[in-house]
């Protein structure tokens, strides 16, 4: 493999829950793990540090904490929900991002770290000797990253998970540099366990934070209305956000775990093995949502809200498109649940089509490649 033979990488990711873009990252490490041309750590923020039990994390991968422990982290978080304008007034931002850049900055020159590939997490400065390579994981954070300091969009370099996130980063002289590589395919191995005698349930699965793009409420609606068409199927809908109150009034009558089961799973492959319909309806697109790629490895079939590059990246005989409407909604589900038979090839179409159009060994040479031009910027400079 061509390269930097002596690339120090350290994937660091801060959060409180394992999502979408949580279990992306760890994928990504423990595939750079198994090359001979970088060496790899994983560096977690406290509180992720349990929720990755569930992971099969490879024997060579070190896994750091880099945070503040638990009760640090409570405190900064408690700050940031309840102070946001005494926080900012009293420059709690600027305490807390000096805290972390200073514990970052010490790791890395004890680890001799050459990069830091970072997702979610803003307190990261500018350190010598280091190149940053940031993740945008979502429309929510491309205009976050838009708006750090000038000093830190030229020093950083900024991969979108998508074209479309990509053309929401901010395209100011000062923007810095930035690129999209895509997204690799879902790595069945992080969840322990054999799923190949698992049978198909009459279960239909929505996953994703419960935010209003994603459209959670308007996916209750419509499931209050098919439950009473199709007693025989069930629905999880798994997540956790803002919007959970609302998905839970709508469905008050139907939630019991023989109907509708409602709250956040940190494994949501453990719920696709079991499901035979996957539903995703984001705006302004569902490319690249990771939720989609696990159920389509589960041989999930699809129905997807008509937005974005949806059909042309997920789309070919293995499920169905709807517009944002609870009708539309409703209609597409009892499409789907007409035949068995047509489900289960569906299922299988899914698993055919992420395994030919997705492969994770030339997104793997895509993002070290990246990480060596990185480098090289920064030696530059």
């Amino acid at each position: 493999m061509e390269g930097n033979l002596n690339l120090k990488v350290a994937i660091l990711i801060r959060g409180n829950k394992v999502s979408g873009a949580e279990r992306r990252a760890i994928n990504i490490a423990c595939e750079l793990s198994k090359r001979c041309d970088v060496y790899v750590e994983l560096w977690l923020d406290g509180n992720l540090n349990d929720a990755i039990r569930d992971f099969a994390i490879p024997d060579n991968l070190p896994v750091v904490n880099y945070g503040f422990g638990a009760a640090t982290s409570r405190f900064f978080n408690r700050g940031r929900r309840q102070f946001f304008e005494v926080r900012n007034a009293f420059g709690f931002n600027l305490l807390e991002r000096k805290i972390r850049s200073t514990k970052i900055r010490r790791l890395c020159r004890d680890r001799e770290i050459d990069l830091l590939h970072v997702f979610l997490d803003n307190g990261i400065d500018e350190i010598s000797g280091v190149s940053v390579f940031r993740e945008v994981t979502s429309r929510e954070e491309a205009e976050i990253v838009s708006n750090f300091p000038a000093h830190l969009r030229k020093a950083f370099y900024f991969n979108a998970v998508s074209a479309t996130v990509l053309s929401m980063l901010s395209d100011d002289e000062s923007a810095g540099r930035r690129g999209t590589i895509g997204l690799p395919l879902h790595l069945k191995r992080d969840f322990s366990g054999d799923s190949s005698n698992k049978c198909k349930e009459n279960l239909i699965v929505w996953g994703h934070r419960m935010i209003e793009r994603k459209n959670g409420v308007l996916f209750a609606q419509a499931v209050k209305e098919f439950l009473n068409l199709r007693p025989d199927w069930k629905v999880e809908i798994l997540g956790s956000g803002p919007d959970e109150v609302n998905i839970r009034t709508i469905l008050e009558d139907v939630i019991d775990p023989s109907r509708v089961t409602i709250g956040y799973s940190k494994n949501l492959p453990e719920h696709l093995e079991r499901s035979a319909i996957f539903v995703s309806l984001i705006e302004p697109d569902n490319y690249p949502s990771q939720s989609v790629f696990e159920a389509m490895t589960m041989k999930n079939a699809l129905l997807l809200s008509n937005t974005g590059s949806s059909e042309e990246m997920f789309l070919e005989g293995n499920g169905v498109l709807c517009d944002l409407t609870k009708e539309s909604v409703l209609d597409s589900l009892m499409k789907l649940t007409d035949s068995v038979k047509d489900l289960e090839e569906m299922g299988e179409n899914s698993k055919r089509v992420v395994e030919e159009r997705y492969d994770s060994d030339i997104y793997m040479e895509r993002l070290v490649s990246a990480y060596n031009t990185t480098l090289g910027s920064l030696t530059e400079r």
